[in-house]
């Protein structure tokens, strides 16, 4: 009989002490997939659409032109077309005909380029999302797939197709211009006048050429020869 009892005993501990790692490791997943769930839900960047539908004719460095700015809100550094963007930091992103023989298409950083030494887009109105980095890969992807200019393909249709293709239905932009496209961008609440692209690489202005291949532009060449 006493022997009976401590062999209950000892049954008892070891299906106690087995349920209670069960119900630890059972925790254990809950939470390391609670906090895999909240690192895929966190909002890492900025987002935001500009457009400004001033003067006589599309595209840079003169005219009417439409662009994208992203601002890194994470504690780490993010890639943005092969460009790093440090934490606090911003790039901007449009398409334009050929600057500097460089090719038509995407070039990062001519915009504030512009705006902080020529004085540019101060008419333009804009719109902000915050992404995750989830949303950062898919736009990285969507604008290297857009990577050209055309006067039926320009820049107010490349920036509105990669801002379409991460914002929410309600924030859905339409239009071919940026007259057309600023006054969509006007038609939502949370737009702004001249919204600030954020601290740009300024002299990191380039050319995209393809994942990790791209040109230096020299932007007061370009500005002599405009």
């Amino acid at each position: 009989m006493i022997l009976g009892k401590k062999i209950s005993k000892a049954l008892s501990f070891v299906i106690s002490l087995t349920l209670a790692l069960v119900i630890c490791i059972c925790s254990f997943e809950f939470s390391s997939n609670k906090i895999k769930a909240n690192a895929a839900a966190a909002k890492i960047a900025t987002l935001t659409i500009h457009s400004d539908p001033t003067g006589g004719h599309y595209g840079l460095p003169v005219g009417q032109h439409a662009f994208l700015s992203i601002r890194n809100k994470a504690g780490y550094d993010i890639s943005v077309l092969g460009t790093n963007v440090p934490p606090n930091g911003a790039i901007t992103i449009g398409t334009t005909k050929s600057l500097d023989g460089q090719g038509d298409g995407i070039y990062t950083n001519a915009e504030a380029w512009l705006i902080k030494n020529k004085g540019y887009y101060k008419k333009r109105v804009s719109l902000s999302i915050d992404i995750t980095l989830g949303e950062l890969f898919k736009l990285n992807d969507v604008m290297y797939k857009n990577n050209t200019w055309s006067w039926y393909l320009n820049c107010s249709i490349f920036a509105r197709t990669v801002w379409n293709s991460v914002a929410p239905k309600s924030l859905e932009l339409t239009g071919g211009t940026p007259v057309m496209l600023a006054d969509s961008i006007k038609s939502k609440k949370t737009y702004k006048d001249a919204a600030k692209i954020g601290t740009c690489d300024k002299a990191n202005v380039r050319r995209v050429k393809k994942a990790n291949k791209y040109a230096k532009i020299d932007m007061k060449k370009v500005m002599k020869n405009a």
